[in-house]
């Protein structure tokens, strides 16, 4: 049995323990309906983003425990906030 086959067999068997349609079972048009879906989910995990990192930030967490715990610096953080839409400021000397 090949490598892709295998990890297809895999897959197949962790879904029908989970109650999920096989990949056989799933059509094309199942997979071109869900890839439709995948720009609303990214905009409404992005705004989940934003409001965790303000709700961090309003709580006394800095930017550099938010980047670290996502496994990037203060930097990164502050730009992914910014990149995510987020646009609240606080204090510098509330952010360290």
């Amino acid at each position: 049995m090949s490598v892709c086959a295998n990890n297809e067999a895999r897959f197949d068997q962790e879904q029908r323990a989970r109650g999920l349609p096989t990949a056989a079972e799933v059509s094309a048009e199942d997979i071109t309906a869900a890839l439709n879906l995948l720009p609303q989910i990214r905009r409404e995990l992005d705004e989940t983003e934003i409001r965790l990192i303000e709700g961090g930030l309003d709580r006394g967490e800095s930017f550099d425990t938010l980047g670290a715990a996502q496994g990037m610096s203060r930097q990164g953080m502050r730009q992914r906030y910014q990149r995510l839409g987020g646009a609240r400021r606080w204090p510098e000397s509330s952010l360290d």
